[in-house]
């Protein structure tokens, strides 16, 4: 017999995931924005966690949305060229689309741009046991304001443009420089392997890669900060073909680029033997030797485009062609010997112990001023297109217009001694003194920095307290400032401060010390300290960014190779 079911009552549990909503479509169309978020929010809090974490597993792929990806290449690429460097890498690990964008050689070049980075086309290069120093007397540094015995000269400015009885050429009718012959090099310390590079690399790229020319840069900072580099000697005492005395000046200088000739770097060098060397950095070897004007030591020299300067404890400016090696001028205007020499396409630019600072014009090197204000010897110049820096034993620095010869800037008490050396990067004026320190200093705002803490007090900008990131403690401005100047001081220089070069970056100083140091140029704080390369004083200091080259009264050619290991050849130095 069937029994009829009884419609009011079942067996079968209900469970929850048998509860359907009525038809999708019309409960989307019908309910507002609003009235889904509210059903969503009560069907999510009464989940469990472990259920919530599901969900947001699976819901946070929908959140995800690379606004950056879907817009059009050029937009995106504006948009990354608001980034730096280190954001770029970052960028690059996202994922295929924003690597390819963080890439891009326009980003790079960019950034290159702006640093001042070019691009260098790669090609292949061409392919210690000393005796004790006698007592050394620099020629190339004149006496302090209270040793120079010479005659008084009058303040002001000279023109001299209309007087050209003053300016001796001596009638050479030869060619005054020759050509070593070839020797071999059996010694491997003076194997060059970059800075520049000497092998070809089969990584090179055929087409400017921007992007290896940056993270180059980068890493050659960030060896120098490190104090990574490889010393190697150019030359010792007992080199074929090389000085055999004092080593005053050096430069290094690169031949600019010709159709079927690459550019490529050399190094000048000039000594007390009298005569002006280039060196082969790729081999180590001298390529030619400048020779047969001066009568007695080359104190100072300067290259640039076809001709290289020189200035010698004879009292003469020598001009040279570089290409042929012969003497295009010869002036004798100084009534001493001639401690710095520098030119620019307008004029050149030569200084004495005789006090005065003399400038000529070019083509014909017309003599034009003659300013002789400083009461002590000029030791050094430096000189942009429009201004030429001066310093002096009196232990002032002075900043004068090149075309009229005003003087524009006299920064008396620059030291607490004779100033030795100097360089100019305007605003920015470096300058090295016989009292063992460095100073560096704005002209148009005088700050700065100095290892002496007679001056560092002036230029000191620190905040009323500084805290520490770590701790949170603070300290008072003028504690620590004193740190810092007594950090600084323990750190400076233990000699006269020959030669000072300035970077976009750093700033070097090689001393009587026998070392050469690396500092900051925005704080002063000692980057790196090379010792051991020298045992006698420094005369003369020189960077590009990949290396430091020194020499001085130990006949010794030090360089401070920073590229070791990588390829440098593509980097314009």
């Amino acid at each position: 017999m069937i029994l009829p079911k009884d419609e009011g009552y079942t067996e079968e549990e209900l469970s929850p995931t048998s509860f359907t909503f009525p038809s999708q479509d019309v409960w989307v169309q019908n309910a507002s924005l609003q009235d889904k978020e509210e059903l969503a929010y009560k069907l999510l809090s009464s989940l469990p966690i472990s259920n919530l974490a599901k969900l947001q597993r699976k819901i946070a792929p929908l959140l995800q949305l690379d606004i950056v990806g879907f817009l059009p290449t050029e937009l995106s690429l504006h948009i990354f060229s608001y980034l730096q460097s280190q954001h770029l890498l970052v960028c690059a690990l996202v994922n295929q689309r924003w690597r390819t964008l963080a890439d891009d050689p326009w980003l790079w070049k960019r950034l290159c741009t702006i640093q001042g980075w070019e691009w260098r086309e790669p090609h292949s290069c061409r392919a210690l046991d000393f005796t004790p120093l006698a007592e050394f007397n620099d020629e190339g540094v004149g006496d302090d304001e209270d040793d120079w015995t010479g005659p008084d000269v009058d303040s002001g400015v000279m023109s001299t443009s209309s007087n050209t009885s003053a300016l001796t050429r001596i009638p050479y009718n030869y060619r005054h420089f020759t050509t070593p012959p070839p020797f071999p090099c059996n010694n491997t310390s003076l194997i060059r392997y970059s800075a520049p590079p000497t092998l070809p690399s089969l990584s090179l790229p055929s087409q400017p890669d921007y992007k290896r020319l940056h993270q180059t840069h980068i890493l050659l900072r960030n060896r120098i900060r490190h104090s990574s580099y490889r010393l190697t000697y150019l030359q010792t005492r007992h080199t074929p073909n090389s000085h055999n005395s004092t080593i005053y000046c050096l430069q290094l200088y690169t031949f600019p680029d010709l159709p079927d000739c690459p550019s490529w770097q050399v190094l000048f060098t000039g000594s007390m033997d009298k005569t002006i060397r280039q060196w082969d950095l790729s081999r180590g070897t001298v390529e030619r030797v400048f020779q047969g004007v001066h009568d007695a030591s080359v104190l100072s020299l300067c290259a640039r485009k076809n001709f290289i300067v020189s200035g010698g404890n004879d009292g003469r400016v020598v001009v040279w062609n570089i290409q042929t090696g012969e003497v295009v001028k010869v002036i004798e205007d100084h009534l001493d010997r001639v401690l710095c020499v520098r030119f620019d396409d307008t004029r050149l630019v030569s200084c004495s112990p005789d006090r005065t600072i003399r400038t000529y014009l070019f083509p014909n090197l017309s003599p034009h001023l003659v300013l002789n204000s400083h009461r002590a010897a000029v030791n050094a110049i430096s000189i942009t297109r429009t201004q030429i820096v001066s310093a002096s034993g009196d232990r002032s620095v002075r900043l004068w217009d090149a075309e009229t010869g005003a003087l524009l800037y006299c920064f008396e008490h620059h030291h607490s001694r004779g100033i030795a050396s100097i360089d100019f990067a305007p605003p920015y004026i470096l300058s090295g003194s016989s009292d063992t320190h460095l100073r560096l200093f704005n002209v148009l705002t005088s700050h700065g920095w100095s290892t002496s803490p007679e001056f560092e007090r002036y230029s000191c900008r620190s905040s009323p307290s500084t805290v520490c990131q770590g701790c949170g403690s603070s300290e008072n401005a003028g504690d620590y400032a004193a740190r810092r100047m007594s950090k600084k001081g323990m750190q400076g220089h233990r000699g006269l401060v020959r030669s000072v070069a300035l970077g976009d970056k750093f700033v070097v100083s090689g001393s009587y010390d026998q070392t050469i140091k690396v500092w900051d140029r925005a704080t002063g704080e000692l980057v790196a300290d090379l010792m051991g390369g020298h045992s006698g004083k420094i005369c003369s200091v020189a960077c590009d960014g990949a290396k430091i080259v020194s020499c001085g009264e130990d006949q010794r050619i030090c360089i401070w190779d920073f590229a070791h290991g990588i390829t440098t050849s593509f980097v314009k130095l």
